[in-house]
């Protein structure tokens, strides 16, 4: 495997695998690149390619992502057609994950065509999750298991999770009442979270980048403060921790995920609803005469 310069003699050849590998999709951009294209992707990222014999039968684009900050693209992944079958492609993602993770990054992502059933199903099987769909193009991310961990044991810090969730909490002032019980979080209430439940986090313990609280109830497993710092959002960090919450679920012998939102906060309960969830409830805040908080649910297959 190598990297392709934007001067390699090569380039023609890994152009033709290109276009030989996306001559069934003409609408994707990369069944007709042109070499200045090519070339100017080798300046700002990488083009790893395999060859056989000495010719290119197989390369993948990588560069870091736009629409996800702290991942590293990957795109163009092409095969020529008398190459397939060998198991090319997944060594091509392994070796875009090990760089992605080698460079300190969060995840890799990738868009594709929402009808190509196969290669989600493909990407799926190196962990990739689909974060969003828009005209046609599915995004996908896949986030690295060291990136997320069981946090806030005994040696953690509390003030940089308390930082984060009420700078993501912060929009919800002058929304919401009665207000955000954030203003209330602090380390006490941190350690009695760690005794009743769980707080998990993505990122660094002293620099948190997103974060959800699970506490076993009776017959659900409770998801509180799912929060995500606003220069790490739109990558995906908060279907990250609520698959987890799924993950832990089961683990802790649930087959239902529970939570609330306040009233006013209408985009949350869409968001919701979108990730499965329905309204089981509606409930008023001690002191209030009018409904203040709605009750979702999430029955687990």
């Amino acid at each position: 495997m190598w990297r392709l310069t934007p001067d390699d003699a090569r380039l023609d050849a890994v152009l033709r695998v290109i276009h030989a590998a996306y001559r069934d999709a003409p609408e994707s951009p990369s069944a007709t690149m042109l070499p200045e294209r090519l070339q100017n992707i080798a300046r700002q990222g990488e083009v790893l390619v395999i060859s056989e014999e000495d010719t290119p039968v197989a390369c993948v684009i990588t560069r870091p992502s736009r629409d996800f900050p702290g991942t590293l693209y990957l795109g163009t992944l092409a095969v020529a057609p008398e190459a397939r079958g060998q198991g090319l492609a997944r060594r091509l993602m392994a070796a875009v994950m090990r760089i992605a993770h080698s460079r300190g990054e969060w995840g890799v992502s990738l868009d594709t065509w929402a009808e190509e059933t196969r290669l989600i199903a493909f990407y799926g099987s190196f962990g990739f999750e689909a974060v969003g769909e828009a005209e046609g193009i599915v995004a996908m991310t896949h986030t690295f298991p060291d990136r997320v961990k069981h946090s806030m044991s005994a040696e953690d810090p509390t003030e940089p999770l308390i930082a984060l969730i009420r700078e993501s909490f912060a929009y919800m002032d002058g929304r919401v009442d009665p207000p955000s019980s954030m203003h209330r979080l602090n380390a006490a209430a941190i350690a009695q979270q760690i005794s009743d439940g769980e707080i998990w986090i993505i990122g660094a313990p002293d620099a948190p980048e997103a974060c959800v609280f699970f506490t076993p109830h009776p017959a659900a497993l409770y998801i509180g403060k799912l929060a995500v710092a606003p220069k790490s959002r739109r990558r995906g960090l908060a279907r990250t921790l609520m698959k987890l919450a799924e993950t832990r679920a089961r683990a802790l012998g649930f087959d239902c995920l529970t939570l609330q939102s306040r009233i006013e906060l209408s985009e949350n309960h869409k968001t919701f609803r979108r990730l499965g969830f329905t309204k089981t409830a509606v409930t008023a805040h001690e002191g209030y005469n009018r409904p203040t908080s709605i009750t979702f649910e999430k029955r687990l297959g």
